[in-house]
């Protein structure tokens, strides 16, 4: 969610972009893991959330919202953006 303020009085002036979405579910890991298995299950996830693109990482959410909404406002407007 990206609100607009007023530069002087530091007021709401309105919503000016929203976006709903959900993380995906993740399985849960075996009920008797050892910690071997562990640290290499979470590796082997780390290694494939850097592989992905970036449009479907959670913090292009940060960088779509700015983006959509930098040429609504003039450049005074004070943006505020809630993630």
């Amino acid at each position: 969610m990206t609100r607009a303020l007023a530069p002087e009085q530091g007021q709401v002036m309105g919503l000016l972009w929203q976006k709903l979405w959900n993380r995906e579910h993740k399985e849960k890991p075996p009920q008797h893991e050892t910690a071997a298995a562990k640290k290499q299950r979470q590796g082997m996830a780390r290694k494939a959330a850097r592989q992905r693109p970036f449009e479907e990482k959670e913090s292009y959410r940060w960088v779509e919202a700015m983006t959509e909404v930098e040429h609504e406002v003039s450049n005074s407007t004070l943006l505020n953006s809630c993630f």
